[in-house]
């Protein structure tokens, strides 16, 4: 269901509402990533066929968001991925791609609904990032 709804073609949308029952789940986070992606006719779409109302952010301690700030690498993919806050928001932006505003989950989980990502930091200096089944661990390269 989120591939299709961050399309953003409201056709798709509605074919596959009307071919099938997604689950609860997969409606709920694909009405958030619309919502978040403001595509207003698939947001509709996932609200009436009963997509409740994302739960609002978590509220993290300013502190514990600039100790994530630094520039992150892997050895898995040659992608830096750069987490900075701005305007009391954790962003993420990875090599070459515009920035994202990720909402929290919890004080160490972060999540970016339009692109199915999650971010688990596991401490100041490293974080796993969960993308389409993939776990890929991170390590901060340079802090700020």
């Amino acid at each position: 269901m989120g591939d299709v709804a961050s399309t953003g073609r409201a056709e798709l949308v509605q074919a596959v509402l009307e071919n099938g029952k997604p689950s609860q789940a997969s409606l709920d986070k694909a009405y958030e990533g619309a919502l978040t992606g403001k595509q207003a006719e698939v947001a509709d779409l996932l609200k009436k066929a009963g997509a409740h109302e994302p739960a609002p952010p978590v509220v993290v301690d300013a502190k514990v968001l600039e100790s994530y700030t630094g520039s992150y690498k892997t050895e898995t993919i040659p992608l830096d991925i750069k987490v900075f806050v701005k305007e009391g928001q954790l962003y993420l932006q990875a090599t070459g791609q515009p920035e994202f505003l990720t909402k929290a989950l919890s004080a160490t989980r972060f999540a970016f609904a339009p692109a199915q990502i999650e971010v688990e930091f596991d401490s100041a200096d490293s974080f796993t990032l969960k993308q389409g089944g993939q776990n890929i661990k991170f390590k901060k390269a340079v802090s700020k």
